[in-house]
């Protein structure tokens, strides 16, 4: 398993092979299709690296300072990363630990209505601190 920059083939195949928790979120919002221009903005901005095993992409990581939110992420991932089991999930985790020592506390608004993205956000090692209507806020901390 290897973290390397993300190029926008890695973003597509990620897109064409998302988990069931990424797909509930995009089509509870209009479908993926509806944020590949907002998801290149960010990604493009930010600090976007892929998570790679099996010679494919498995989540593309993406970090980014906004104003007056602070570091913001937006994570992406296959079917196949809750598939491979613990070790995916490890890296992640570890990757977003190394991100919160150089950005600080990083936040993530989810609009899934997946029953498992609490659990999934866990396993990333984030923490649910509040909701804004429909979207959860979690927090990536020290």
């Amino acid at each position: 398993m290897e973290i390397r920059p993300a190029t926008w083939e890695d973003i597509e195949s990620v897109i064409d092979r998302l988990s069931d928790q990424n797909r509930a979120e995009y089509e509870y919002a209009g479908g993926v299709e509806g944020f590949k221009g907002a998801m290149f903005r960010f990604m493009v901005a930010g600090e976007t690296n892929v998570l790679c095993f099996d010679g494919k992409p498995q989540a593309v990581l993406s970090i980014k300072r906004e104003p007056e939110i602070g570091p913001v992420t937006w994570l992406i991932v296959t079917k196949e990363l809750f598939e491979k089991g613990i070790a995916g999930m490890r890296v992640g985790r570890q990757y977003m630990r190394d991100a919160v020592a150089r950005y600080g506390e990083i936040t993530s608004f989810v609009s899934s209505k997946h029953p498992d993205v609490d659990r999934w956000m866990a396993f990333f090692g984030a923490k649910l601190v509040g909701t804004q209507g429909p979207t959860k806020i979690f927090l990536f901390e020290a």
